[in-house]
């Protein structure tokens, strides 16, 4: 089956047909494919969107919606994230069909490489509330994995736990994020601190319930998803 963000690409999961049920938990296949079809003898072909030569230029737009251009080069700009306070913004990038992190001065900007280009997307940017690390998605064996890295390059990346999707509290000491068990999305929050969790997550809705792209509000008080109800998205605060 395909997915979109995060983790867009062709994934595929054990399946019982006997029993009409999952026996597994699902894995990437062709990552960041599309339009793809498998053939009785098990061959599968599918198509990659070539995006390597289009180009992004970076623009503030204020709430007048006027828009001025942030300098810098013009990149192909997978997922961005502004810094907390304002000067600096980080931009997963992709460049001959393989993708790093970067974070571009916006006064100045230059970009200051942060982690190096891979073949998985990188997806999901967040800041920690003092500005110090970035929270990002990429594929990690089989499975999509939160990774923390400083902002300004001087450490390697580490994994925070499995998931996507990464959101943290305005107060820096919750981490929201996506996890995908069994085909069914659920948002969990966990206690966050120094680039690691601590504690056990917990679901922030019912087991039951199919939900994805948590977002917390600037104040902390109030945390806006999207659910899948009768096949559609719905959002909810």
């Amino acid at each position: 089956y395909g997915r979109d963000e995060p983790n867009q690409g062709v994934w595929a999961v054990p399946f019982d047909l006997a029993n009409r049920r999952a026996t597994g938990d699902p894995f990437p296949v062709a990552p960041g494919a599309q339009r793809f079809s498998v053939s009785d003898s098990g061959l599968l072909e599918y198509g990659l969107f070539d995006v390597s030569e289009q180009q992004d230029e970076l623009v503030w737009l204020d709430s007048a919606g006027v828009a001025t251009a942030i300098p810098g080069s013009r990149v192909r700009v997978v997922a961005l994230a502004p810094a907390p306070e304002g000067s600096r913004v980080a931009m997963s990038i992709l460049e001959k069909g393989r993708f790093s992190l970067v974070v571009r001065d916006i006064g100045t900007g230059l970009d200051n490489p942060i982690v190096p280009a891979a073949e998985y997307p990188i997806t999901g940017l967040t800041w920690s509330a003092d500005g110090r690390r970035i929270l990002f998605s990429q594929i990690e064996g089989f499975q999509s994995a939160i990774r923390s890295v400083m902002a300004d390059g001087g450490a390697q990346p580490t994994t925070v736990t499995i998931g996507a999707a990464p959101a943290i509290s305005p107060d820096g000491k919750t981490l929201l994020f996506e996890n995908d068990e069994r085909g069914a999305r659920r948002i969990k929050s966990v206690a966050f601190a120094d680039g690691a969790i601590a504690g056990e997550p917990a679901l922030l809705r019912r087991p039951e319930d199919d939900v994805e792209e948590a977002i917390v509000s600037p104040d902390g008080r109030l945390v806006a998803f999207t659910m899948w109800k009768d096949d559609a998205p719905h959002v909810y605060v």
